[in-house]
């Protein structure tokens, strides 16, 4: 797998960082997480917080893992020999 490089990564903390503020904004422009809590009617609690996480990461480790496979197979060429493309 190809090294990820230093402007890659920053970009990548970036586009998180960026993205999680954005929720943040969204939460607090609403009123913060009572007025959030208060209008869906339900409750966050750390249980909660866990237990979407434990639904999440066999998505999470499954797309990195056919990642890794179409990464490793599009590092190999296509064919074995220059012959096999050709017919007898």
């Amino acid at each position: 797998m190809a090294t990820l490089t230093r402007a890659v990564g920053t970009l990548s903390a970036l586009g998180a960082l960026v993205f999680a503020g954005a929720f943040i904004a969204s939460i607090v422009g609403f009123g913060g997480p009572s007025a959030v809590s208060q209008a869906t009617g339900t409750g966050m609690s750390v249980a909660d917080l866990l237990g979407g996480i434990v639904c999440v990461l066999p998505f999470a480790f499954g797309g990195l893992a056919v990642y890794r496979w179409i990464a490793a197979r599009a590092r190999r060429p296509l064919t074995r020999s220059s012959g096999a493309t050709t017919l007898p």
